[in-house]
């Protein structure tokens, strides 16, 4: 069926108002576009009014509800016709394109429809076409705590030390969060030990995404990325940056002890650009804990050594 110039219009409207990013909380560009587009067909601008909201709700936003008021041209009740100016953070970036019957987004994100057509566009209509991303990864934590995989490991083949730290994931409440990234750490003096921490990472994650499907038994996805942040090493006991720091430790009253550090220091990359170092004790413990103290004692005790070692 041939489409009227009216019906070409709404469609290029469309287009140009899915192409403006307008995340909660960001939707003034949206807000903008739709004045100029109220005030091009012709209505007033005192019909044109903003409220108070972002000073009345707790999310930040960068504008408020937008309010026309256009009077009636018949007797009757009022009408009202509303729709959300936000959209889902998945479709920042949106470039809808059209394909046959439909517009669909170009890359990988939403769209943007809901709500700039007015009709739902993402998993909170549906949930059971979504694949939470939070669940696949509870899952995978679970699986690595009940391990052993995670905290302090000790194995017949090996120990180390795995954490995860950091989680994001989610926009929105009444979303299906499909994506989620997370950043973890392992360390091990031993690396073929290691490439076992990050291999049961591996494992956990793909059991995980593979146990949790949608409604059309479409499983979820996971991928693991890792980089190296700190090599380990060790000096012998008669290397001579280490029989440097036994006189100066000796020299100002203190024992010299050897310890291993599962801490990621300076002296690591030091090491690894071919710089042989060991790291000296200031009276710092419990480093990066809430729990934190440093003994001054032992600080000024490091402050003569330093001196001692610049002889």
């Amino acid at each position: 069926m041939a489409r009227s110039p009216e019906d070409e219009r709404a469609i290029e409207r469309l287009l140009r108002l899915l192409s403006i990013p307008g995340p909660t909380g960001e939707e003034v560009f949206i807000r903008d576009a739709i004045i100029a587009e109220l005030e091009r067909i012709g209505v007033p601008r005192d019909a044109i009014h903003e409220d108070d909201a972002p000073a009345r709700i707790d999310i930040p936003t960068s504008c408020g509800n937008l309010i026309v008021r256009i009077p009636g041209t018949a007797p009757g009740p009022a009408r009202l016709l509303s729709a959300h100016m936000d959209t889902v953070m998945l479709a920042r970036g949106a470039e809808p394109v059209m394909r046959g019957d439909r517009i669909v987004p170009k890359a990988k994100t939403a769209l943007g429809g809901d709500d700039r057509t007015g009709v739902a566009a993402h998993a909170g209509v549906h949930p059971e076409r979504g694949v939470s991303a939070i669940a696949i990864f509870a899952a995978a934590a679970a699986d690595l705590d009940r391990g052993g995989w995670l905290g302090k490991i000790r194995r017949l083949e090996g120990e180390g030390t795995s954490n995860i730290g950091v989680v994001r994931a989610g926009d929105a409440t009444n979303v299906v969060t499909d994506l989620l990234s997370a950043r973890a750490e392992a360390r091990s003096h031993d690396r073929t030990f290691l490439e076992r921490i990050v291999g049961e990472y591996r494992r956990a994650f793909a059991a995980a995404a593979t146990a949790h499907a949608n409604a059309a038994g479409i499983c979820g996805e996971a991928s693991i990325h890792a980089d190296e942040a700190y090599a380990a090493y060790r000096l012998a006991e008669d290397a001579p940056v280490v029989r440097a720091a036994f006189a100066a430790t000796s020299a100002v009253g203190i024992e010299p002890r050897v310890r291993i550090s599962d801490g990621g220091l300076d002296s690591n990359w030091l090491v690894r650009h071919g710089i042989p170092t060991a790291s000296l004790g200031a009276g710092a413990h419990e480093a990066h804990t809430a729990g934190e103290y440093v003994v001054i004692d032992e600080l000024l005790a490091a402050c003569r050594l330093a001196r001692e070692v610049c002889r």
